[in-house]
């Protein structure tokens, strides 16, 4: 094999990383990190999208770049000498060796730290028996004798700023039918959001939980919920209910302007506040006490 088949076949077997021209093209100006993270087919999860990961990532691209350029040259190639070319090889072999490492590093890392909040929130919101409230439905010899009753909630709402962890989290919850307003604009693996049409995607979202709940499904709904009249559409349909708050810090996987989330952050209500405003006696509530 000659020095250049050499190098052309390293090029090879490293860039199973990702198809750079595919999603990047000719133009490297043009670089985002969105483009970055879907070159290296990574699957669409927040734990990802990290200014940490994203810098390694650009470094990984800079190299392939550089192969790229070094088999183009084919004559300066042709024209080095044995060792040179050796010496090249292994000294990207061991950079990408070293970044995969990193990255597999900073996966577990964040891997455990998400898992880590989540117990956190799971637990700030488990369902005790002194944080049921009875709905004016119930027995009055009940709540004379217990005040309380066990039930436990079919409809989970998690909320939260976008970047904040929702989607991630909805998935924890295994048993339950996961729907959330975004689903709407997704056609396959492709998400294309029309603003105007939020409305109705909204309106898509609270139907379809409606129909799973009266289907006898559990159901876990993960939206943003910046307001009570967002959840009491939900409240309302009388099945118990919990309401999960998602805190996490990631990037939004649907690119929202970071002005937009500060922004929503500078007036976002706690989770008391969501609940004083909510008409709590239309269904039995699962709430934390802050």
């Amino acid at each position: 094999m000659s020095k250049l088949e050499r190098l052309e076949s390293f090029i090879r077997t490293t860039d199973e990383f990702g198809n750079w021209n595919a999603y990047v093209g000719k133009d490297r100006t043009k670089l985002t990190r969105k483009k970055v993270l879907e070159a290296c087919s990574f699957p669409r999860s927040t734990l990802y999208q990290t200014p940490e990961i994203v810098e390694r990532l650009a470094l990984l691209e800079s190299d392939l770049l550089r192969r790229k350029v070094l088999s183009a040259g084919k004559r300066d190639i042709e024209m080095s000498t044995e060792s040179e070319v050796e010496a090249a090889l292994d000294g990207l072999g061991m950079r990408v060796t070293s970044l995969r490492t990193a990255i597999g590093d900073l996966h577990k890392t964040l891997s455990v730290e998400f898992d880590k909040d989540f117990e956190i929130h799971h637990a700030s919101v488990s369902p005790t028996e002194k944080d049921v409230q009875l709905p004016l439905g119930s027995p009055k010899k009940e709540r004379q004798k217990t005040g309380k009753v066990s039930v436990e909630p079919m409809l989970i709402l998690i909320r939260g700023v976008p970047g904040s962890g929702k989607s991630t989290l909805a998935r924890k919850y295994k048993d339950h039918v996961h729907l959330e307003a975004d689903m709407f604009f997704k056609k396959g693996e492709v998400y294309v959001c029309d603003r105007k049409k939020l409305p109705e995607a909204h309106q898509w979202c609270l139907d379809a939980t409606n129909e799973a709940l009266a289907q006898g499904k559990k159901v876990v709904v993960s939206n943003v919920f910046a307001q009570a009249s967002e959840i009491q559409p939900y409240v309302d349909f009388g099945y118990p209910w919990k309401l999960v708050e998602a805190a996490g810090r990631w990037m939004s996987t649907h690119d929202v302007p970071e002005e937009t989330i500060e922004r929503l952050r500078s007036t976002w209500l706690s989770r008391a506040q969501i609940i004083n405003e909510i008409n709590v006696h239309s269904s039995v509530s699962f709430t934390s006490r802050e």
